[in-house]
């Protein structure tokens, strides 16, 4: 119960770090450098390495700070990261057979697309249509986000995944003897 606990706890700290640097770093840089989501990262990289109910409440807690510190209306972040973890989860047990380094390349380009998708639809919708009521998906700025956002993550997510894989045991390839 207890490392349950602590492993939770050094899991929302390490949240909380990704969110500082998202909000004080990040959203600081130019606009190729703006579309890093560090903590769409995390939540996949929780995902593969973790498990869902870790997932879900790093998403929780992402949603809750995001919808706190953004002036969209209260629900969109949070919709938003839950949904993708649950997205994500389906992808992963349904369609990706295992857990290797090009899967987890596919599952983050993916969940990039679904996750900058499912935002911009809750903002439109919330927004009540937004920037003169053009629809988002014939934008060129959303356009070049999804793109810029999918590269950055694709190369934070198996950067990240090949240092974790090393460290860790736990994907390590099994062979079965006959």
């Amino acid at each position: 119960m207890s490392s349950q606990i602590f492993k939770i706890s050094l899991i929302l700290l390490v949240a909380l770090l990704a969110v500082f640097l998202q909000f004080s770093f990040i959203s600081s840089l130019s606009v190729f450098f703006r579309a890093i989501n560090l903590p769409l990262a995390f939540l996949l990289i929780l995902l593969i390495f973790f498990s869902s109910s870790e997932a879900l409440i790093a998403a929780f807690f992402f949603g809750f700070i995001f919808d706190s510190w953004y002036f969209s209306s209260f629900g969109t972040y949070l919709l938003s990261f839950l949904g993708i973890v649950l997205f994500a989860q389906v992808v992963l047990n349904n369609w990706l057979t295992n857990r290797s380094l090009y899967s987890f390349l596919v599952l983050t380009i993916i969940s990039s697309f679904f996750y900058n998708i499912v935002w911009s639809s809750f903002n439109f919708i919330f927004s009540l249509g937004g920037e003169g009521g053009r629809f988002f998906l014939f934008s060129w700025d959303f356009i070049k986000n999804l793109f810029f956002s999918a590269l950055w993550l694709v190369l934070i997510c198996g950067l990240s995944f090949v240092v974790l894989s090393q460290i860790s045991h736990r994907l390590k390839p099994v062979f079965l003897k006959r």
